[in-house]
């Protein structure tokens, strides 16, 4: 079972939840893509879904950790929203944001060069085109990359749960928290692919299918969700629409057959290590989030997490708020 987290450490997600809220409400933009267009070719939501199916591709291929996968979607889906990109160039914007979100969330051993990323993405652009759309994406984000997605709202609220509750995955098939954390975050990720749902904030999408994986199991899943939507500020209708949402479009996702639309990706030759569970491929970081190597909680969540620079810090009165009660 976890480590318990201490209130020291409770204080410290307090404030990066309060980081991550902030920058949400800054920056976060509801994305809106026409279902489909014939005028100048322009990308509709369609294409958007491909590149993000080319996004989990490469990060597979890559061996990258999922905040890649997740951050990559994040710069697409802002850079989309305020620029209006014809579908010839969006193989190449879709790349270079991959690119970036390496440079943002992966080690520098593990990054390649921009020779390494065109020839083994197989993107069909040239070095100094994605040179370019780096600068052009960079541009027009002011130099600031930093966002809020929803794989680091689901970490910090898993993070309180188990924290709060060493018991939540009691009566439940043995299961460690790595486990299950990981077991969500690919749920999570199969959200990614529907645009009808970039229309939430990250915040209340994370909540959405944490809750509705509680509920499966969970016989409090009801007060544990009410408790962290108090804590997040997450409006009531918002996250009943998006856990309603959530359920029509993995439904009609498990009804449509299974393509795989990018087979030929190149060999890429440097692997990271990840940590095996039960044949379960789980990332060494989430398995160090819970102390199973012996590693600080919060510390796992700040290498884990874009953008853990320091915020207000939210008072011990409101820490002690924050209950579950069965």
């Amino acid at each position: 079972m976890a480590t318990q987290v201490t209130g020291c450490n409770i204080k410290q997600l307090m404030t990066m939840l309060s980081t991550a809220l902030k920058r949400e409400d800054e920056r976060w933009i509801p994305c809106s893509f026409l279902t489909s267009t014939t005028q100048d070719d322009m990308t509709c939501a369609s294409d958007r879904s491909e590149m993000v199916e080319w996004f989990s591709a490469l990060n597979r291929q890559f061996d990258f950790d999922p905040e890649t996968m997740f951050t990559s979607v994040a710069i697409l889906d802002r850079f989309l929203t305020s620029v209006k990109v014809k579908r010839k160039y969006l193989r190449c914007v879709a790349v270079t944001c991959f690119y970036l979100a390496t440079k943002t969330t992966e080690d520098e051993d593990w990054i390649p060069s921009t020779r390494d990323l065109v020839r083994n993405t197989l993107c069909g652009c040239s070095i100094s085109e994605v040179h370019r759309m780096e600068l052009c994406i960079m541009d027009n984000f002011s130099w600031d990359l930093r966002t809020s997605t929803p794989l680091e709202f689901l970490h910090l609220y898993h993070s309180f749960l188990v924290s709060m509750r060493p018991d939540l995955l009691n009566g439940f098939p043995p299961m460690s928290p790595s486990q299950h954390l990981h077991q969500v975050t690919q749920v999570l990720e199969e959200c990614l692919l529907h645009h009808q749902l970039m229309g939430f904030p990250p915040s209340a999408l994370a909540l959405a299918v944490l809750s509705l994986d509680l509920e499966a199991f969970c016989a409090y899943w009801s007060n544990a969700t009410l408790a962290l939507q108090k804590l997040a500020q997450i409006d009531q209708q918002d996250l009943l629409s998006c856990r309603k949402l959530i359920l029509r479009c993995l439904n009609r996702q498990l009804d449509s057959p299974c393509t795989d639309r990018h087979p030929a990706l190149s060999e890429w030759a440097p692997t990271k290590r990840r940590v095996d569970l039960d044949n379960d491929n789980i990332y060494d970081g989430i398995r160090c989030l819970y102390g199973e190597e012996a590693a600080d909680a919060t510390s796992a969540i700040v290498r884990m997490t874009c953008g853990s620079e320091a915020a207000r810090t939210m008072t011990s009165e409101q820490s002690r708020k924050v209950t579950f009660t069965s």
